[in-house]
């Protein structure tokens, strides 16, 4: 009776171990997130734990316990991939350490990281296969934005190493011609040559012209990262209004007529500053690159709304953009009339930078008959 009690202790104190294990496993799974299933290959009965719903996210009494509803969940791209592995993992021909995609009901995709091993009978024949699912969707966003993050650096660091060296060499040139022309007058003041003193002084404030117009485009680039503005109200008509008073004189000289096609009362909620930095570079250039074969040379800049954005059109009948120069309007220091005008070649880079901080996009079409920007940003919401 004695070794009876004994046995029975025995077993009860077994049981509680197992108890315990069983619930200490349970809690560490349900914590990583890690759910457990187990495939009959002889019934083809697929076993999932709870964790395995949520993470297929599908409820239990959807799943019909069999492999062809696991493969049914499967992303279409992985699904031959997928389907062939686990065939060849079952037979023992290959190792089911994988990932891949599944769709939940509602259409949202999760990444799933499989492993599973085999077991067989006594005639080494594979009975069932046992394996484990975590969800690593977590992972693979990380390491997508992480990926994301370095293409970026990799071609800022391009970009710097290119902007540091067409600076230097831009700022070098009239810097160096500068140096050269005062050693002349130098020369002219001893020999008394008045005139040609005064024609090299012209020529200095010619070369300190460009050489101020690249430092200030420069800071106009650099402050188009750095600057911080609000979104406020405004009227875009008396914005124009404010860029045509402004650029008057440039207009006249010139002989080139500003349209503005909308009204007052054109209200906007969006980062003032930028926007106005945008369209004042654009209308510059169309000034800059107006071709004088034109009688009538004109900007027309149109606005109009459209759910929560709104659309612009800078058009001119200018110069145009030559075909084979399309690729590079946005890029740094890229100039396509430079016989007409003198400019940085950083006004298109500003312009961009500033409408993708808007969250916007910018597009064109150009030809010999003229240039049309296409600006595409999506207006801010009051708070």
């Amino acid at each position: 009776l004695e070794g009876t009690f004994q046995d029975i202790s025995i077993k009860r104190s077994s049981e509680e171990a197992m108890r315990l294990l069983t619930h200490r496993l349970t809690l560490a799974l349900e914590a990583s997130k890690v759910g457990i299933w187990e495939w009959n290959l002889q019934t083809n009965e697929l076993i999932w734990d709870k964790q395995m719903y949520d993470m297929y996210g599908i409820k239990e009494e959807d799943f019909e316990g069999a492999y062809s509803a696991w493969e049914q969940g499967l992303h279409p791209e992985d699904r031959e991939s997928s389907t062939d592995l686990v065939q060849k993992a079952a037979k023992g021909e290959a190792k089911f350490d994988t990932e891949f995609r599944v769709v939940w009901p509602n259409g949202e995709v999760r990444f799933i990281k499989a492993l599973a091993s085999l077991d067989y009978d006594e005639n080494k024949k594979p009975l069932k296969m046992i394996g484990v699912n975590w969800d690593c969707t977590g992972v693979k966003i990380s390491e997508k934005k992480i990926l994301a993050m370095n293409t970026s650096l990799e071609r800022a660091n391009e970009e710097l190493s290119q902007f540091a060296y067409r600076t230097s060499h831009d700022l070098k040139a009239p810097l160096t011609s500068i140096k050269g022309l005062a050693e002349f007058m130098k020369e002219d003041l001893i020999s008394q040559d008045y005139e040609e003193v005064s024609k090299n002084i012209e020529k200095i404030i010619k070369h300190s012209t460009r050489l101020e117009n690249l430092v200030a485009d420069i800071l106009n680039l650099a402050k188009a990262d750095l600057q911080k503005s609000e979104a406020e109200d405004f009227d875009l008509y008396d914005l124009m209004i404010d860029i045509k008073e402004k650029y008057q004189e440039i207009f006249n000289s010139k002989d080139v007529k500003l349209d503005i096609n909308f009204t007052k009362g054109f209200s906007l909620y969006t980062e003032k500053i930028r926007l106005q930095q945008s369209l004042s570079n654009l209308i510059l250039n169309a000034i800059k690159y107006s071709s004088q074969e034109r009688e009538c040379r004109f900007v027309k800049v149109s606005a109009s709304k459209m759910d929560s954005a709104v659309n612009f059109l800078v058009e001119d009948n200018g110069l145009g953009i030559p075909k084979e120069k399309h690729g590079e309007v946005f890029k740094m220091f890229s100039r396509f009339h430079p016989e007409n005008a003198e400019g940085s070649g950083l006004g298109m880079s500003i312009v961009q930078k500033n409408i993708e901080l808007l969250g916007g996009k910018i597009t064109f079409n150009s030809s010999n008959k003229g240039t049309t920007f296409k600006i595409n940003i999506p207006l801010e919401r009051k708070k």
